[in-house]
């Protein structure tokens, strides 16, 4: 195998791991650069190496979809481990608070509804967010948690803000 090919290989299984989904050959494709065909090949190359690791990993296609996931017999055993999805509608009111943090409880209500219980009940137990008492309402700030999940540098209210406005494009 080329240098090139080894690459392309590698860029590939990077692309899987990443995505933490399955992605179409087409995703691949576009990502790559490669002609559909050498994406199958090389995510067949992939899934034979796997195979012949004998690892909890697998690399597999499943119609057009490609995809890198825990073997099932694993899968359970370390679920309590796997990332939970934040909601989206806990994700906008997760949004508000990391911008306007800290920020109190009471102002999301009047801006987003009575759901936001519900949304700041979540994300607390997702550990995502930290309150402490605050009059009759809480002082709503994003935890630790938060900045390692995604992947922004802790206790940085600026680069948190400079990370929302991207993601959303404001």
């Amino acid at each position: 195998m080329s240098g090139a090919d080894r690459r392309a290989k590698l860029i590939i299984e990077a692309a899987l791991f990443a995505a933490g989904r399955p992605l179409t050959v087409e995703e691949i494709r576009r990502i790559t650069g490669l002609k559909k065909k050498s994406v199958e090949v090389f995510v067949e190359a992939l899934s034979r190496e796997y195979s012949a690791r004998e690892t909890s990993l697998e690399v597999g296609r499943f119609g057009d979809k490609c995809f890198m996931r825990l073997k099932p017999e694993y899968a359970q055993e370390v679920s309590q481990l796997a990332p939970r999805e934040v909601p989206p509608g806990a994700l906008k009111t997760l949004a508000l608070i990391a911008y306007h943090q800290p920020v109190p409880q009471s102002m999301l209500v009047k801006l987003l509804g009575c759901r936001v219980y519900d949304h700041v009940k979540q994300l607390k137990e997702m550990g995502l967010i930290s309150w402490e008492p605050y009059g009759n309402s809480k002082l709503l700030k994003t935890s630790e948690r938060f900045a390692d999940y995604f992947g922004i540098e802790r206790g940085n209210k600026e680069a948190i803000r400079e990370y929302l406005m991207r993601k959303l494009k404001i």
